[in-house]
């Protein structure tokens, strides 16, 4: 029998777990002392909660007397990383909570409530059914250190509350692959003089430190020291708005927000699927106010303030004349405080997305605060981008330049003196300078309007470009530059003024009185809508590689997008027949010039995502169950192959050739560069500029979206519902004979280089849609077959010109053989497709 040995320590330790047994029920036992004698020494904050500090422990303590009452907690970041690639930015909102207290013996538990799944309106065993069906989270528990004898009210230590990692900083960090970072609790703690406490909301605010080892280079590259950063986190408890608040229903024809939950207590007839618009509450006597922040400088700021203040007369045609403000913040109010709506400048090393956030009530949709960030970088990308285009040809006098917007909002009727401002911004540059500038604060307008119309609950319309001359600032708008009948560029109509028919239509149904039958009213302003042409496309009709319908395109431009592209490629040539170092700014190297180069070079990318959804595309609509036909519709194949047509015309040598006298002014950046290097397109010579590698990247953008397995497969579909219709053919034909005329001699050594890459990426782009598991199995048979016309035509090419047929061709050759001779159980097969689950139900089969 096997003796059992104790550690010395274990007896040691079980001799006094008795006594410690005895603290510990003597300690619960004892009776807390007041909250008056706790807190006669501690700095006091009345509020929504009352707060109070002490300095001696740097402790935040909080009294708690309402038990089971409902408030919203949310956190945010009062201070930020800096780097775009992580995305952890000043002035960023987390996740707003349904939250109430909970008391268990000494204990206080914060409580988050379930709000995804309820029954509205059911008897209260329906009601305690459906919560504790669904879990609910304990998000935090804190001690009680006083407590008054005669009330409800407690003393609750929540330090740990606060200086927690409430925005999940780590999570970011780690996904973004920065590093294993910890919360360092020796370097964070409550911050006393950021206190805050209101009627209706408390703001306590915490540094806290990150710590790693082996820090993440985003990190390394703004932090002062990327072992250990230091942000600012707000923890804000907020006062729920009475229910004098009208829930109004989503329709999938407007183009709003939504909070959505399942209702169980739906009758049968009814979906169980609840959605409400999200928007702010709005009376004649309460307009809507939005602050600017007044660290963005002029101009920047006026045109802040004219963008936003667009909006006011969408509102006005809504029926609500004052309904909507646009001011410049005093200096000492605070951009997080939940009672404001905020219009914020951040700034980022490198440039990225500005965002509209809002703090919504997740009981009914309402929207408490909206939150706009602004990237500061943006303002000067848009220049970069333009640059390259007004600065070279700025010595024409027919070129014509956007004049600086005169609002005629109902905010104002002046121009808030942005001329004079111009003027003091540029100095005394040239006319390209201020073509570029007034083009960079005509889209800054625009951005202000489009992200403050997030926060009033409007999604994006990516249809919007196609109709009524840019009917809404919700969509992605690219600059509108056209080519005079003299070869100048004409940039007056860059971007549009004011909010367009669109968003007008999308403030009447998402705030406009909708009387007393408001069901019956929403139907009859979609059906208007629809009546008019107004068509809404948002993210995720318009944003995947896959996606069918070609009206719904980001960045794009006209009520054609083909013609656009063709437009498009007319600028791009314009302005690298004159582009030279005369687009750098003072102070800036000559290796900045391939900065402005790659803008202009890829002038066309996102025209051309807009004509290849016109291949295997799908025009459709969404609607409510009943009431709107919402039938696709196939895209003519007439259009389809218009499209195919101008799309080979991106992927021309003359088109995608650099110019070898160009190519040389492309000199290496200096080490001092670095920030700028997302900018930088990549090559395979570095450190010297690649003319060959940029025409790769250029018609991959094209052949990417011509080879996408799912266009390819709805090519397919239509040739059975349309027996004119060529299917896969109406791409791969016209393909081949392109690429086989890339084979031959072009005009030039350098088009001859350029068409011979453009035909290896026409190669690995065939290779790889044919094996891909995604393609249809008739898409990837019809690709075998292509790949093998191919190869037959390239052998025959090469016996009747041999002197053509160099080593890049043969290899080509040998890549697709090798592909198309390998054995069956290397060949990927294409799965085939799981059905929904079935019996037992809610389980796959």
């Amino acid at each position: 029998m096997k003796r059992l040995h104790l550690p010395i320590w274990f007896l040691v330790l079980s001799s006094f777990l008795p006594w410690l047994q005895v603290t510990i029920c003597a300690a619960e036992t004892e009776p807390l002392p007041s909250i008056a004698d706790t807190t006669a020494s501690l700095n006091y904050h009345g509020g929504f909660f009352d707060v109070y500090w002490d300095d001696d422990s740097g402790q935040v303590l909080l009294k708690i007397d309402r038990w089971g009452d409902e408030f919203l907690m949310l956190d945010a970041l009062a201070s930020g990383l800096g780097s775009n690639p992580v995305g952890l930015d000043r002035g960023q909102l987390g996740l707003e909570r349904l939250c109430t207290w909970k008391r268990v013996g000494r204990r206080v538990f914060l409580e988050q409530r379930n709000t995804r799944f309820r029954a509205d309106g059911a008897p209260a065993a329906e009601q305690r059914a459906v919560q504790d069906s669904f879990a609910s989270s304990i998000l935090w528990g804190g001690l009680i250190v006083a407590a008054d004898s005669n009330s409800a009210a407690v003393l609750v230590d929540v330090t740990g509350l606060v200086v927690a990692d409430r925005h999940e900083v780590i999570r970011t960090l780690k996904s973004t692959d920065q590093g294993n970072y910890s919360l360092r609790a020796d370097r964070s703690g409550v911050l006393p003089d950021r206190i805050k406490a209101f009627p209706d909301n408390i703001e306590l605010e915490a540094a806290l430190t990150f710590a790693a080892d082996e820090p993440g280079k985003q990190v390394e590259s703004v932090a002062a020291t990327g072992e250990a950063f230091t942000i600012r986190q707000r923890v804000s408890l907020i006062r729920l708005p009475n229910q004098n608040y009208a829930v109004r229903d989503f329709h999938p024809r407007v183009g709003s927000f939504s909070v959505d939950y399942a209702d169980y207590a739906a009758p049968l007839d009814r979906s169980m699927h609840r959605r409400m618009m999200t928007r702010h509450r709005l009376s004649e006597s309460e307009p809507i106010v939005y602050y600017v922040d007044p660290a963005a400088p002029e101009p920047i700021r006026t045109a802040l303030v004219e963008g936003a203040s667009w909006w006011a007369q969408a509102f006005a045609d809504a029926g609500f004349p004052n309904g909507f403000e646009v001011r410049v913040a005093p200096p000492n109010m605070d951009p997080l405080d939940v009672r404001y709506n905020y219009i914020q400048w951040v700034h980022r090393q490198t440039r990225g997305w500005s965002y509209g956030a809002s703090v919504v009530d997740p009981r009914t949709g309402e929207i408490i605060k909206g939150h706009v960030s602004l990237g500061s970088l943006r303002v000067r990308q848009d220049r970069l981008l333009i640059d390259n285009l007004t600065r070279s040809t700025s010595n024409s006098s027919t070129s014509r330049a956007v004049e600086p917007h005169r609002c005629t909002c109902a905010v104002s009727n002046a121009n808030f003196g942005l001329d004079a401002m111009l003027a003091t911004y540029l100095g005394d540059g040239d006319s390209g300078t201020e073509q570029s500038s007034s083009v960079a604060l005509a889209r800054i307008r625009q951005l202000s309007a489009h992200e403050v119309g997030h926060t009033l609950g409007l999604a994006h319309n990516f249809a919007a470009s196609t109709y009524g001359d840019r009917a809404s600032v919700m969509d992605y708008p690219a600059p509108r530059i056209l080519v005079t009948n003299d070869n100048q560029l004409d940039f007056s109509e860059a971007y549009g003024v004011g909010v367009g028919d669109w968003d007008r239509f999308c403030i009447r149904a998402m705030y406009g009185p909708l009387g007393e039958k408001p069901t019956e009213r929403m139907n009859e302003l979609v059906a208007e809508s629809i009546d008019k042409g107004w068509i809404y496309l948002s993210d995720a009709d318009a944003r995947p590689a896959s996606a069918s319908d070609p009206r719904g395109n980001l960045w794009d431009d006209g009520s054609d997008p083909i013609d656009s592209l063709g437009n498009a490629i007319e600028v791009r040539k314009l302005g690298l027949s004159k582009f030279d170092d005369s687009v750098l700014l003072p102070g800036e190297t000559s290796g900045d010039l391939v900065r402005y180069f790659a803008p202009l070079y890829f002038h066309h990318r996102y025209q051309v995502d807009a004509v290849v959804k016109f291949i295997g595309g799908v025009k459709y609509s969404h609607s409510l169950g009943g009431n709107v036909d919402a039938e696709s519709v196939d895209v003519l194949a007439s259009e389809q192959k218009r499209a195919v047509r101008m799309l080979l015309n991106t992927l021309e040598p003359s088109v995608l050739a650099v110019d070898p006298s160009l190519a040389r002014k492309l000199v290496p950046a200096d080490a001092s560069a670095s920030a700028w290097s997302i900018e930088m397109p990549d090559g395979r010579t570095s450190p010297v500029f690649d003319p060959l590698s940029i025409v790769e990247t250029a018609a991959e953008i094209t052949l990417s979206g011509i080879l996408n397995p799912q266009r390819l497969g709805r090519l397919a579909v239509q040739s059975t519902r349309d027996e004119s219709h060529p299917g896969i053919a109406l791409v791969l034909q016209p393909l081949k004979r392109h690429g086989l005329k890339l084979l031959e001699p072009q005009s030039s050594v350098n088009e001859t280089l350029t068409a011979r890459r453009i035909f290896a990426v026409i190669v690995s782009s065939g290779l790889k849609t044919a094996d891909s598991t995604d393609a249809r199995q008739d898409v990837r048979a019809a690709m075998r077959d292509w790949l093998s016309e191919l190869s037959d035509s390239m052998q025959a090419y090469a016996k009747a010109h041999p002197s053509d047929h160099d080593a890049e061709s043969a290899l080509l050759q040998q890549r697709i053989d090798q592909f198309l001779n390998r054995p069956d159980l290397t060949y990927p097969a294409t799965s085939v497709k799981s059905p929904p689950p079935g019996s037992p139900i809610g389980t796959n089969p």
